[in-house]
């Protein structure tokens, strides 16, 4: 049966007299014809709302009954996406990223034994600066282009797909042309700093990128327990790697050592870029915004026809948890940079990074220097074993941190690893080469590794508390930059690490030797300056924390100032 929907009129309500009850005829008013897709849409709105309506009014095992915005799945208009913080999704996303790390970081993690055998042997003449800044220029040269990177993948999604695969590419690239048979790289420290430190990094960083931003969009409300567990694999990689490496660089020699890693970086890689997909499929929210734009098109030009439909449909409903909501700019995205905290905590980060690689850097060449190369295997292995020892008392914690991150404000976190991290500098390192200690000098440095890497090496972690308090204070303020530019950050402090641990390490040897102690000589301007930085690391949140003692103050001065008057 056709209907013309121009000629239906519907019945508007009769009217009752406030006199003697009579009842005025019923008026009728044309309804405006609809497009067919209008219609299409609202019936399914109808259906939907409907359909939310019988859950309530149902009983117990209806409402139990798996439907589409139950936990399993979050419908937002048209679509269906996997709930994020749980789920298959979620888990093998995390898993993904996890694996990641030993390609990103097992090169860097391990640079302090590559470090050693490039002084001792390729690179002889090279400063020791200039050795020592290939690896803080991969680390640096990394964590300052993932902003860059981030800011890209955010501004234009398409290129996501293709970011993890040309990271890839170009890592694997540069690691294995440095170490080709007959490649000049391998004797010049400029070369290996443009091959393994630059363009690695940059392969590096697009890899990273692509994982980081996947891991963003797959957990919102426990991030602090996603990259907990993230930064833990980086460090459980970072606990194995520098003991291989000493084995296969005694056994193997650096060319053949940097090819295998460069074929083993490969073949980690390579499964994990199948997960790094997002949450959201795009298109998503552009889609349905305009057909949101197109339905009120199409119901009327009024303010006041829209309001009825609203009401009676629920077009306004919130969405559900884990469900995007709005669209937001790259410009809208960045509000934090209006924010003093995120200023404060960044300068924090900056500082903090520029002596947190030096024990990881010359940790190695220390414990030679203390005398353990009185046994030539105990002076092989007993730098990469301290670096695994960092390494392994990262593990725990970077989970601690994180999960206190999803707990405290950003300012108690970044206290906590900070103050912790400025004893065990102070507190073993400098004295690890007292008379006290000269009996058993390795137990002292293995209880400053455990310690230095359970609270300094847990500090990349307390980001999560600084997302959480960013996004609390604007909710349109993206989590991923935010990380990504708590990155850039620590990639400066780790540029800016590699010469001045040189400088420092120049100005100790030229103060000349100690008959006590080798710290009061050669070392000491490294370890107090890795102390200092550590403690100053934590001034932004000293700052937050003090401002109550501020205020007393001023009120004190203020009640003797009226005391005088």
């Amino acid at each position: 049966m056709n209907i013309e929907l121009d000629n239906i009129r519907s019945p508007e309500p009769a009217a009752t007299s406030r006199l003697g009850g009579a009842r005025t005829a019923p008026s009728f008013r044309p309804i405006r014809q609809k497009s067919s897709a209008a219609l299409h849409r609202l019936s399914h709105r109808n259906v939907r709302l409907a359909a939310s309506r019988g859950r309530d009014d149902g009983d117990a095992n209806n409402a139990a009954s798996p439907s589409p915005s139950s936990p399993a799945h979050v419908t937002y208009g048209r679509r269906t996406v996997p709930p994020a913080d749980r789920g298959r999704g979620a888990y093998l996303v995390l898993a993904a990223c996890s694996l990641a790390q030993a390609p990103i970081w097992g090169y860097s993690l391990s640079f302090g034994v590559f470090r050693q055998y490039y002084a001792t042997h390729s690179l002889v003449d090279a400063s020791p600066g200039s050795v020592t800044s290939i690896g803080t220029s991969q680390t640096g040269v990394m964590y300052l282009a993932v902003p860059v990177v981030m800011a890209a993948l955010t501004r234009f999604p398409r290129l996501r797909p293709w970011c993890g695969p040309l990271g890839l590419v170009v890592s694997v690239a540069s690691i294995a042309g440095s170490s080709a048979p007959g490649a000049s790289a391998s004797s010049s420290a400029a070369a290996l700093i443009a091959t393994q430190g630059v363009l690695y990094a940059l392969g590096c960083a697009l890899l990273f990128g692509a994982a980081s931003l996947s891991l963003d969009d797959w957990f919102l409300e426990r991030k602090g327990f996603a990259y907990g567990v993230m930064w833990a694999a980086k460090s459980t990689v970072g606990g194995g790697m520098p003991l291989l490496v000493a084995v296969l660089l005694e056994r193997y020699g650096v060319e053949t050592t940097l090819r295998g890693w460069a074929v083993a970086s490969a073949v980690m890689a390579a499964p994990v870029l199948l997960f790094l997909r997002p949450r959201v499929p795009e298109g998503v929210l552009s889609a349905d915004a305009i057909g949101r734009d197109d339905e009120n098109e199409t119901n009327g030009d009024g303010a006041n026809n829209h309001s009825n439909d609203d009401e009676s449909t629920g077009s306004h409903r919130p969405s559900p948890v884990g469900a995007p909501t709005t669209t937001t700019t790259l410009a809208s995205s960045l509000v934090f940079f209006r924010r003093p905290l995120f200023w404060m905590l960044m300068v924090g980060n900056m500082i903090q990074s520029l002596g947190y690689q030096m024990p990881n850097t010359y940790l190695s060449a220390y414990a030679v220097a203390l005398g353990l190369e009185q046994s030539t295997r105990l002076a092989t292995y007993a730098g990469p074993l301290l670096l695994a020892l960092f390494s392994v008392a990262s593990v725990p914690g970077t989970m601690v941190m994180g999960m206190l991150g999803d707990r405290m404000p950003a300012t108690t976190v970044v206290l906590i690893s900070s103050i912790g991290s400025a004893v065990s500098v102070f507190a073993l390192w400098y004295v690890s080469d007292l008379a006290s200690f000269q009996g058993n000098p390795l137990a002292i440095l293995i209880a400053f590794a455990l310690a230095y890497g359970f609270f300094a090496g847990g500090f990349s972690s307390t980001w999560s508390a600084v997302l959480h308090d960013m996004k609390r204070r604007d909710e349109t303020a993206n989590t991923g930059l935010v990380f990504g530019m708590l990155m850039g950050g620590r990639g400066l402090g780790f540029v800016l690490s590699g010469p001045i641990s040189g400088a420092l390490l120049a100005a100790g040897a030229a103060g000349g030797p100690s008959k006590t102690s080798v710290v009061v000589g050669e070392y000491a301007p490294l370890i107090l300056c890795t102390g200092t930085t550590a403690i100053l690391g934590a001034w932004g949140s000293l700052w937050s924390l003090g401002r109550p003692c501020r205020r007393l103050a001023r009120r004190l001065v203020v009640l003797v100032r009226g005391r005088r008057s």
